[in-house]
């Protein structure tokens, strides 16, 4: 294979892995996000109605 060829398709594979590593932090970052939204409103009381279904299910 052609060098050039070969540090073009390297180079694409890189970005590619670049792009999807950035994808998956953003998507990380996301979801640690509204974890953490959950955990505060949980404390503030207003996911106490929410719990666990059995709970809910229990108290009925």
């Amino acid at each position: 294979m052609d060098k050039k060829v070969y540090d073009a398709l390297m180079f694409c594979r890189y970005r590619h892995l670049r792009f999807i590593i950035k994808r998956g932090l953003l998507q990380a970052r996301y979801i640690l996000t509204a974890l953490k939204a959950f955990g505060v409103m949980r404390k503030n009381g207003l996911l106490s109605f929410m719990g666990s279904p059995k709970k809910s299910f229990l108290c009925i």
